[in-house]
């Protein structure tokens, strides 16, 4: 068991030196990875006037999402107040994977690497704050897979909770599920207001 530690322990150190771990320290929250579109869908419902005018692919520094060159922790600021503004609460449905190969979920966090492991879900915690919030919509920014049991079962109590009207499931917002913005726009917007 101490080899074992050790092995790991060197490897994270490894790890930790590596470019990429450098860039993905810097990353304040899930969705502000570059790939993923969150942040800019967000940008674009909450200022349309700056995209009518300069078209859907452009990056507005000044904006929700953060790109190269931006300050990270001014945009950070940016996306907690948006959040507080509008009432938004975000959450993972994981809180913690513990596994003995790290590196299969470091290298792509792949949906269907992580149910393979060993998940604490954060179910219950986020059920408790459905119930508190019994007015709030749900937004669930994952696509359930066949691949991943574990997930779609804690999804599922989530959805249940949540019940039909309150549950809203517009396409993923991740880069892997190739979504573009014109694409997702009208469906997040739908999912986000007050009115069905």
């Amino acid at each position: 068991m101490a080899s074992l530690r050790k092995e790991y322990a060197e490897e994270l150190h490894q790890l930790y030196s590596t470019v990429k771990y450098q860039r993905f320290n810097q990353v304040r929250n899930f969705y502000d990875r570059p790939q993923n579109r969150f942040w800019g869908v967000m940008d674009r419902i909450h200022a349309p006037a700056i995209y009518e005018g300069n078209g859907q692919n452009y990056r507005n520094l000044n904006g929700l999402k953060f790109f190269k060159g931006c300050d990270r922790e001014t945009v950070f600021l940016r996306q907690q107040k948006f959040c507080r503004d509008h009432g938004v609460f975000i959450s993972d449905v994981v809180r913690a994977i513990a596994t003995t190969d790290f590196r299969s979920v470091y290298d792509n966090f792949s949906d269907k690497v992580v149910d393979r492991s060993a998940v604490e879900f954060n179910t219950d915690h986020l059920i408790e704050i459905i119930r508190a919030y019994p007015n709030a919509r749900v937004v669930f920014n994952v696509k359930e897979s066949g691949m991943t049991p574990s997930i779609n079962r804690e999804l599922g109590l989530l959805k249940s909770e949540a019940g039909v009207v309150r549950s809203h499931w517009p396409p993923s917002t991740s880069g892997a599920a190739g979504n573009n913005y014109p694409a997702l726009i009208p469906h997040w917007g739908k999912a986000l207001r007050s009115e069905s």
